[in-house]
């Protein structure tokens, strides 16, 4: 079975498949209807772009490369919904039917195993790349639960945890696979989100990129989350969102120090990215009015804070006009910069041993311009996740933006 391009669906299960007779061919086909079910759930969703149901939990610091991929699929059309709807649902009935007492108890006690039970009723359902990050991506949004507790590393950040228990809701499933099937798809995840980011990068020549990408700077979180570096990992972000034509909002709270840091108002400003034949703009994104044709794009969402210091009033429109005096480049690669590089911070150490001139440049200018954690003042990435601009609609209209910024 392949890591991150399965031909089948049952590729995925968090087991062999052949294996699966007697007694547990019934609890395995009742599992594989569960992931049917939850595959239905996930292209209905994406065929309606509510692109909020893929922002996957996956605990290896990389929501911004699923939430280009997520943008990326929906932009490109890459998935023929009607297809696998109609597959799905055809399987998901024949299913039903051998669950039925008495044709499932001469199944399992012919010893048929499930793979070979799935390939003579034709119950094998092909999936591409893209709809099995898509089917990944939703499952491991599912399971996501919001906790009460304070993030000491990160206080002004929501923290999530998973709980792999909430998707007994598309199966009578155990626990204990539902665990499994979280693990695996995790692992897959985290694998086929560094695939994604180096097949892109090699497009471009780029040496030091590519070398920061490879295995030799690559992790394995927990001994089974791959991951790599926080700043070279958002440098291919960007210029892959800019080579696809992706655009960016950037979603701001402001804080107020002075209350518990209570949320006082939002902000919204759209980025497109710059056209290749467009030489006289040194970036990549720029700041633009919101058209009507807009709102038809994906986008990549950038979700910050900015924190209103104590004893200062606080203008949005002037937080808006120091904003866009800097490069939105810029501001996304310093934050990328001051954040930890690898989950476990402790790895950081050989990141600080290279003396990158430009990883350590733009360290510094997040602490001195207010985009770091110790100094948040001017914007602190915090998430990143897909959407459609239609989804902003209001806000975005809202937004006058002076569009003399920096370059």
């Amino acid at each position: 079975m392949s890591c991150c391009k399965e031909s089948y669906l049952s590729d995925l299960m968090p087991y062999d498949p052949s294996q699966k007779n007697k007694a547990s061919l019934k609890i395995s086909l009742i599992e594989y209807r569960m992931l049917l079910r939850t595959l239905l759930e996930s292209i209905r969703f994406f065929e309606t772009r509510d692109l909020h149901k893929f922002d996957a939990l996956v605990g290896e610091n990389a929501c911004q490369i699923r939430a280009l991929w997520i943008a990326l699929i929906a932009s490109k059309n890459l998935i023929n919904t009607s297809r696998l709807i109609e597959e799905v649902t055809r399987i998901k009935n024949e299913i039903d039917s051998l669950l039925n007492d008495k044709i499932i108890s001469k199944l399992m006690n012919s010893k048929i195993s499930l793979l070979d039970l799935l390939c003579s009723k034709n119950l094998l359902i092909a999936i591409n790349l893209e709809e099995s990050i898509i089917l990944k991506c939703f499952l491991l949004t599912e399971t996501k639960i919001l906790i009460s507790e304070i993030n000491l590393s990160y206080p002004y950040s929501t923290k999530e945890k998973y709980d792999p228990k909430k998707l007994k809701k598309f199966g009578d499933i155990s626990s204990s696979f539902a665990g499994k099937l979280v693990s695996r798809m995790r692992k897959l995840l985290a694998i086929a989100s560094v695939q994604f980011v180096r097949e892109n990068i090699s497009k471009i020549q780029n040496e030091h990129l590519i070398k920061m990408l490879s295995d030799e700077y690559a992790v394995k979180h927990n001994d089974y989350l791959l991951c790599t570096p926080m700043f070279w990992t958002y440098k291919s972000v960007l210029i892959t969102a800019k080579r696809e034509q992706i655009p960016i909002i950037i979603h701001t709270k402001f804080l107020d120090a002075n209350l518990a840091n209570k949320i006082i108002d939002e902000d919204w400003i759209f980025f497109e990215p710059v056209a290749e034949t467009n030489t006289s703009i040194n970036q990549q994104f720029v700041a633009k009015s919101v058209l009507g044709n807009d709102y038809k794009k994906e986008a990549v969402v950038i979700e910050g804070i900015s924190l209103v210091e104590k004893n200062k009033s606080f203008s949005k429109s002037q937080w808006r006009k120091n904003f866009l005096n800097y490069s939105i480049d810029s501001i996304i690669l310093s934050g990328a910069a001051e954040h930890r590089q690898y989950p476990n911070q402790e790895k950081d150490l050989e990141i600080q041993s290279l003396q990158d001139h430009e990883y350590e440049t733009y360290k510094s200018f997040a602490e001195s311009e207010g985009f770091s954690l110790n100094n948040p003042t001017n914007f602190f990435i915090l998430h990143v996740y897909p959407s459609k601009l239609d989804n902003f609609i209001s806000c975005l209209k809202d937004t006058h933006l002076n569009l003399a910024v920096a370059t």
